[in-house]
Parts: C-alpha cells; sequence; structure tokens
C-alpha cells in the first residue's frame, strides 16, 4: 500500500496537479492522498489526461515495482475509467462526435451497450496507464524514499510530509 500511494503522490508532484497535504495508508479502507488546488488549470484534454495518469499510478507503482498489483474492485479503475468516459461523451473530447453530448446516467449501461465508445475510453486508460508505467519506471528513487518514509510512519502530513517531499523534490528524474 505504501508504493501505491507513494506513487500517486510522486506522479501528482511530477505533474504539478496540486500540493500534497497529506498521504496516509492507515485508513479503513486502505490509503490515500489529499492535496489543495493552488492554481487553476485550464480544463483542456491535456490536463484530464494528466489526471488519468495520476489516478492509475497506484497501480503502475505496484506492477512496475512489485511486479504485481492487487484487485481494484473499483477504486481508482472505477474513477479513472468514469473520467475517460466523461471526456468521451460529456467534455467534448470525444474520438468520434466530439460536439454531441452523450453522458447518461447509468454511464456503465452505456460503456456496454456502446462497443465504439467503449474502445475509445479503453484506449484512454491504457494510454494513461502507459504513461503512468513509464513515469514510476523513472521515478523509481523518488517513490523508494516516499513509500519507505509511509512505511515507517503511517501518515504524513504538516512539516513532516513537506521534509520528505523536498527529499523527493531532489530525487526527481527530468
Amino acid at each position: 500500500m505504501a508504493i501505491h500511494e507513494a506513487s500517486h503522490a510522486v506522479i501528482r508532484l511530477c505533474l504539478g496537479l496540486g500540493t500534497l497535504t497529506k498521504i496516509t495508508v492507515d485508513a479503513p479502507n486502505g490509503g490515500y492522498l489529499t492535496w489543495r488546488t493552488d492554481e487553476l488549470h485550464e480544463l483542456t484534454e491535456g490536463f484530464f489526461t494528466a489526471v488519468l495518469a495520476a489516478i492509475w499510478a497506484g497501480r503502475a507503482g505496484e506492477e512496475v515495482i512489485m511486479k504485481s498489483f492487487a484487485a481494484s474492485g473499483g477504486g481508482d479503475q472505477a474513477v479513472a475509467t468514469k473520467l475517460a468516459y466523461d471526456m468521451e461523451t460529456a467534455m467534448g473530447f470525444g474520438q468520434t462526435r466530439p460536439l454531441l453530448y452523450r453522458s447518461a446516467p447509468d454511464w456503465r449501461s452505456h460503456l456496454i451497450n456502446d462497443p465504439e465508445l467503449s474502445e475509445h475510453v479503453n484506449a484512454r486508460l491504457e494510454a494513461a496507464y502507459n504513461t503512468a508505467r513509464e513515469m514510476v519506471a523513472k521515478q523509481r528513487e523518488a517513490i523508494m524514499h516516499l513509500a519507505g518514509a509511509l512505511f515507517v510512519h503511517d501518515t504524513l502530513e504538516g512539516p513532516e510530509l513537506e521534509s520528505h517531499l523536498q527529499a523527493v523534490r531532489e530525487l526527481l528524474v527530468e
């Protein structure tokens, strides 16, 4: 779990997706991280694609570093799928019919019943996952540092988190 959450954190840091405020592996349903948004991003396809990579970073960290990954049961996988679905149907980034708003209240059924849409959503997911795996491999040392701190402390926040993030920043590979 420490590698999973550290991977999310380091990749968010690399992508400039907010300021991390807490990382924990000590929660009833597993770990999580929180952040604040210090700057407004343009809500472009590139921005949302980066968010997808950050969502996949936890699983990518498990796969790249541990050579295995835990079943999601939803979690990150569900969040990423919903975002990719929205990109295709509601945000104007669709690979086909980008101007047509096609979002449905029962988006899961929409995916099941529209094979073309499912292919486009899956293509986004796979591309973002590949990006996450490449980034994790490149930032392995930084991720391992942060995972080690999480393994020892369970939760990092405040000055303790900032101290570890400073060390992580020094380990980042351009």
